[in-house]
C-alpha cells in the first residue's frame, strides 16, 4: 500500500482537560411506578482528521466516539459506538460504524459492524514472496456487516468469559482492474464479484482491567466461521481463529515506577483458511493492528503474527511506544517455513485525548521492516 501522510487537526478545546463532553441524562418519569432514577454519563470524543496519499489525494474526514456509563452502577459494563466518515478528491468514501450494547444486566453483549468503502488499493500477488514491479492498482466496492450475540458464562468481574454464534455479511464489486493482469486473469477466486455469508460461532476470554487502555492481564479470543453457498455465499470456505494478548505493568517488577505509566504488551494471532477463499478473505500479513509496517502485499489462506510492545509515558498527554514482530503467510495451516519469516519493528507516538481508565490514544507509529520499507500508520486507540 502506497505511504499515507496523516495530520490530525485537533480542535483547540481538545487541549483542555476532560474535553470530551460529560452530560447526564435523566429519563423523564412516567408515573408513580418508576421507583428508581437511572442516569447515564454521556462521553463524547470527536475528532477532525485531514490525510493525504498519491491514492487518495486529500481526504477529509471525522471520528467519533461515544461511551455510555451507567452512573448509578459504576460497575456496570459501559455501551459504546465509534463511527468514523472520510471523502476524498477522488470520490472515494469510507463509511464504518463499531458498537457494543450490553444488555440483561451484562448478561448479553450484542456487537456489531457496519462499513461502507469504495477505495482503492494494491494487489500483488499470493504468497509470502513478490515483487513490487508486479504490482497492480485495482478499486473495490464493500458492504460489510459483522454481528455477534455473545452469552456471559462469569458473573460480574474479572474474567469475562463470553460465548455466541455471529454472522458476517459482505458484498464486493470490483473494477479498474490491469488488462491481462493477474486479478483478471482469475489467479484468486472472487474478482468476478464476491459476496460473503458466513456465520460461525466466537468464544472470548477477557482477563484485562480495562479493554481500551489494557494495564494488566491477559485476552484470548477464538472464532470459527462457514462460508457457505447455502447461505448466499459465491464461494464455500471455513476459517478458524485465535488471538492471544498479554499485559504486564512493568511497576509491578520495579517499585520505584509510578503504576499504569510503564506497560509491556505481547500479542499473538493464528488463523487458517480453506475451501474456496475469495480474494476479499485473504488473510493479509500486516495492517494497523498487528505486525505493523506490512499491509497487504503479502496475503494467502493462513497467518500467523507475533507482535510486542512497550508502552512509557513521555510528558503530560503525550507517551511512547517500542515495537516489533514477525509474521508469514501460506496456502495451507502449517505450511509455513521459517526462512520467509517476515519481521518489522518501529517507534509510536502517542497523544491522549481522553484520560483516566477508558483512557484513548491517538497514535501515529513508525515501523520498518525486512524488506527495507518504512511505513506510516496512523489510528485512533491502541493498536492491541
Amino acid at each position: 500500500m502506497k505511504k499515507m501522510l496523516f495530520a490530525v487537526c485537533i480542535l483547540a478545546m481538545f487541549s483542555q482537560p476532560g474535553f470530551a463532553a460529560n452530560e447526564s441524562v435523566t429519563p423523564v418519569q412516567g408515573s408513580e411506578s418508576v421507583n428508581q432514577e437511572k442516569q447515564n454519563n454521556i462521553r463524547l470524543v470527536p475528532f477532525p482528521v485531514i490525510a493525504y496519499s498519491g491514492t487518495t489525494s486529500l481526504m477529509l474526514g471525522a471520528m467519533l466516539f461515544v461511551n455510555f456509563y451507567d452512573v448509578d452502577n459504576p460497575q456496570a459494563e459501559s455501551d459504546s459506538i465509534r463511527m468514523i466518515g472520510a471523502y476524498t478528491l477522488k470520490n472515494q468514501v469510507m463509511a464504518k460504524l463499531h458498537y457494543d450494547k450490553y444488555l440483561f444486566d451484562d448478561a448479553v453483549l450484542n456487537r456489531g459492524r457496519l462499513e461502507y468503502i469504495y477505495f482503492p488499493t494494491e494487489f500483488h500477488g499470493i504468497g509470502t514472496s513478490n515483487s513490487k514491479k508486479d504490482m497492480e492498482e485495482y478499486e473495490y466496492r464493500m458492504v460489510y456487516i459483522d454481528e455477534s450475540v455473545l452469552f456471559r458464562l462469569t458473573n460480574s468481574g474479572l474474567p469475562k468469559v463470553w460465548i455466541g454464534p455471529k454472522y458476517a455479511f459482505s458484498n464486493v464489486q470490483y473494477s479498474k482492474l490491469k488488462e491481462d493482469g493477474l486479478l483478471e486473469n482469475n489467479v484468486v477466486p472472487g474478482i468476478s464479484d464476491t459476496r460473503v455469508s458466513a456465520p460461525g460461532v466466537n468464544f472470548i476470554y477477557d482477563g484485562r482491567d480495562n479493554g481500551s487502555w489494557t494495564t494488566r492481564g491477559n485476552y484470548f479470543e477464538t472464532m470459527m466461521s462457514f462460508n457457505t453457498k447455502m447461505l448466499g455465499a459465491t464461494q464455500n470456505s471455513a476459517s478458524v481463529m485465535l488471538d492471544y494478548r498479554h499485559f504486564w505493568d512493568i511497576a509491578d517488577l520495579f517499585s520505584g515506577l509510578p503504576k499504569k505509566n510503564y506497560i509491556f504488551g505481547i500479542h499473538g494471532f493464528y488463523k487458517a483458511q480453506g475451501g474456496d477463499v475469495p480474494l476479499a478473505l485473504m488473510s493479509e500479513l500486516g495492517g494497523d493492528v498487528i505486525l505493523r509496517g506490512y499491509g497487504n502485499r503479502y496475503q494467502d489462506k493462513c497467518k500467523y503474527a507475533a507482535e510486542s510492545e512497550i508502552r512509557y509515558p513521555i510528558w503530560k498527554a503525550f507517551s511512547g511506544t517500542v515495537f516489533g514482530g514477525f509474521g508469514d503467510v501460506a496456502e495451507g495451516p502449517v505450511s509455513f517455513n521459517i526462512s520467509d519469516t517476515h519481521f518489522a519493528g518501529g517507534l509510536g507516538l502517542r497523544i491522549a485525548l481522553a484520560e483516566g481508565d477508558d483512557k484513548i490514544n491517538i497514535r501515529l507509529d513508525v515501523a520498518y521492516t525486512r524488506e527495507h520499507d518504512v511505513d506510516v500508520c496512523f489510528d485512533v486507540m491502541e493498536a492491541f
